[in-house]
């Protein structure tokens, strides 16, 4: 029988314990030099995309990342235009674009730009947000312009402005839309897969439903954490090796009870092997921990630990393999997964784990 580590044990019992991390934590001091910075999004295209803009005195300063020692652009507040929403609408979204993420108008800041351009549009969180720059670009007008930050000022205050909006860009609809465009088609399948056979199995739709926006809204605060500099993406690659471990195991698992058909096999013997893969689950638990567990709140973190917790469990999965009803999705999740490792790690044989 396979034995849970008392490693991972132990790093569960300290992502159990966790208290969430006191707002404002590891923040630097407000200099006299800067009157607001943070995250906004910026309207390029069709598309938006994530800028940390500062402003100093008159002028708005944005960048386009973290490494970039000049803004993108810098812009006289004395330009903002609380009409162009009203009167230049149809460029901001089509209303046609089901996909398109609905902003509110009323969280747009806008600069008017030399005639005949389209005007420079940003988007904020929430209301809170955006009243705090609406109120200090309002307070600005009329100061003299002010040059960018230097470098060293300009990292350490933009690593702060993106850990902090990681929070509420996970819960906002253009947040929550940026990442799943961006999610590989592997990934986006996989989780698709798993939400339909968690419907099926427990009966109850809502639980697929919230499992999936979990994940998703999980996603993005790692997707914030990780462009801003304050995690690693090599250290979240830790979780590789468990992850498909745990795909493996599961898609040989499904061969032997596939292939056994009409000859039986050991049950016991099956879960057994299926308990590699909690195994792999408490793995994957323990590098969260480590890795995101200082930077998220505890009750985010034990979310995605219920969820991971959950899929993996020996008798749920043991029921994804033998019960008739969820044949055709289970098929479907084996496809997934093979899919998955063949773009992530190597795809197993059919060569059974446990002997029958």
């Amino acid at each position: 029988m396979v034995k849970i580590s008392k490693r991972f044990l132990g790093c569960l019992e300290q992502f159990l314990c966790q208290e969430p991390i006191a707002a404002g934590s590891n923040s630097i001091s407000m200099s006299e030099d800067f009157d607001k910075d943070g995250m906004l999004y910026r309207r390029n295209g069709k598309k938006w995309s994530t800028v940390y803009a500062v402003l100093i005195g008159g002028t708005f300063h944005f960048y386009s990342s973290e490494e970039d020692s000049k803004p993108k652009a810098s812009i006289d507040v004395a330009t903002y235009d609380t009409n162009i929403t009203k009167e230049n609408g149809n460029f901001l979204r089509n209303s046609k674009d089901k996909d398109s993420p609905m902003i509110e108008e009323t969280n747009l800041i806008c600069f008017r730009s030399e005639k005949g351009k389209i005007p420079e549009v940003f988007s904020c969180n929430d209301d809170e947000e955006y009243n705090g720059w609406i109120a200090k670009i309002k307070e600005n007008m009329g100061k003299e312009q002010k040059p960018p930050l230097k470098k060293d000022k300009k990292l350490s205050r933009m690593q702060r402005a993106k850990k902090n909006v990681a929070g509420r860009a996970s819960n906002s609809a253009l947040g929550k839309k940026m990442i799943r465009e961006n999610v590989p088609d592997e990934v986006r399948e996989l989780i698709a897969a798993i939400k339909k056979i968690i419907d099926l199995e427990s009966g109850n739709t809502k639980k697929g439903q919230e499992m999936e926006e979990i994940i998703y809204k999980f996603g993005t605060k790692i997707y914030f954490l990780a462009n801003s500099g304050v995690i690693k993406v090599e250290e979240l690659g830790k979780i590789d090796k468990p992850i498909n471990t745990a795909c493996e195991v599961y898609i040989k698992c499904f061969d032997i009870v596939k292939y056994s058909s009409g000859l039986g096999f050991e049950e016991d013997r099956l879960k057994e092997s299926l308990l590699t893969i909690m195994t792999s689950a408490y793995e994957i638990i323990g590098v969260f921990n480590d890795v995101l567990g200082p930077h998220l709140k505890s009750r985010n973190m034990a979310k995605m630990r219920d969820i991971i917790l959950h899929i993996s469990h020996t008798d749920r999965l043991l029921r994804f393999l033998t019960l008739p009803n969820l044949q055709n999705e289970g098929t479907e999740l084996k496809w997934c997964l093979l899919k998955y490792l063949s773009k992530h790690g190597s795809v197993p044989g059919s060569q059974p784990i446990v002997e029958h």
